[in-house]
C-alpha cells in the first residue's frame, strides 16, 4: 500500500462542503481539495467512530478487529 508521503497512488480527495451565497441568500454545494495528511486524519476519524461503540462494550482489540473485518468483507 503506498504511503501518502510518497505521493504515489494518492489523489487529492474532494470533500463536499456547503457555502453560503450572500447575494442569493442560499447555500450551495462546493467541493474542496484536501491534502494526503488531511485524508489520513479523515480516515482515522472514521475508524475511531467505528471502534468507539465496541470499546464502550469493553470488547478487546482482537474482537473489534474481527468484527470490523467481517463488516468490510460483507460490503464487498
Amino acid at each position: 500500500m503506498p504511503s501518502p508521503s510518497s505521493g504515489k497512488g494518492f489523489q487529492p480527495l474532494l470533500l463536499p462542503t456547503l457555502e453560503f451565497d450572500v447575494n442569493r441568500n442560499i447555500f450551495r454545494s462546493k467541493k474542496r481539495k484536501i491534502s494526503a495528511t488531511q485524508q489520513q486524519e479523515v480516515v482515522l476519524n472514521v475508524i475511531e467512530d467505528q471502534i468507539s461503540p465496541f470499546k464502550a462494550q469493553d470488547l478487546n482489540n482482537s474482537a473489534i478487529d474481527i468484527i470490523l473485518l467481517k463488516q468490510r468483507s460483507a460490503k464487498r
